[in-house]
């Protein structure tokens, strides 16, 4: 993709820039932050950007509107909106909008 440089960083975004951010996330929960501290940048940001998440967690980086880091377990991504949205939510057909 246009925005993934040749060294497999994303375009304006270092990948030491996106483990800070990763690391400062609220969704982190006491269990999750002893696993992300201890792991190295790139193995941090490689899970956090792949389909699975970070490994030994349910955490992924999401590039939606809300930005950062969300829970497996408590988001899903709509297609249609190209949003991420609480789990709760589904999209109406009738309005062409998530809703609770």
């Amino acid at each position: 993709p246009a925005n993934v440089l040749a060294n497999g960083e994303i375009a304006s975004r270092s990948t030491a820039n996106l483990a800070d951010r990763i690391r400062t996330c609220h969704h982190i929960g006491n269990g999750e932050k002893i696993i992300i501290d201890n792991m190295n940048e790139n193995d941090l940001v490689k899970g956090a950007l792949s389909i699975d998440g970070i490994k030994y967690t349910d955490l992924y980086y999401s590039f939606c509107g809300r930005g950062g880091l969300e829970k497996l377990s408590h988001t899903w991504h709509c297609r249609i909106c190209k949003c991420c949205k609480d789990r709760r939510d589904w999209h109406c057909k009738g309005c062409n909008k998530c809703r609770y």
